[in-house]
């Protein structure tokens, strides 16, 4: 019975019966695959299939470092929800959650309006002046 909410329940049954799920990954698989020909042909570099040591030395320091500040912000978080909720109870670590995400809000907020007129005050900032900037601002006389 046709639609689904009707009287019985929808199952998965029904739209794997007419293969629907079959055609949609057969499209991905076969509009992929030429693609990734196209794309392979095209390009100048290729990636390597060897392992370099040297740059996984690099990545991993780069990364331990990236993960060691999360991990620091982690713990301090936690160390801070630790000590509110024990010496000032559960009601007063729930209002430091409400203040925190007002405070990101507006931070979110304050930092969404400015990108857009930051980006076009650097752009201009950085730009050559124009011919008629260039030119002196008092006439000789």
């Amino acid at each position: 019975m046709w639609p689904p909410w009707s009287r019985r329940s929808w199952r998965w049954d029904d739209a794997r019966g007419g293969l629907g799920c079959g055609a949609l990954v057969g499209q991905i698989l076969v509009s992929a695959v030429p693609d990734r020909r196209a794309r392979l042909g095209g390009a100048r570099w290729r990636p390597a299939f060897a392992f370099s040591y040297a740059e996984f030395r690099v990545m991993a320091r780069f990364g331990s470092q990236v993960l060691g500040v999360e991990f620091v912000a982690m713990f301090r978080a936690w160390a801070e929800a630790a000590i509110i909720s024990t010496v000032l109870g559960m009601a007063a670590l729930g209002y430091l959650n409400i203040a925190q995400r007002l405070v990101q809000i507006v931070q979110d907020l304050t930092g969404a309006a400015l990108v857009p007129v930051s980006t076009v005050a650097f752009a201009k900032i950085r730009a050559p002046p124009s011919a008629a900037q260039r030119l002196p601002q008092s006439a000789p006389g």
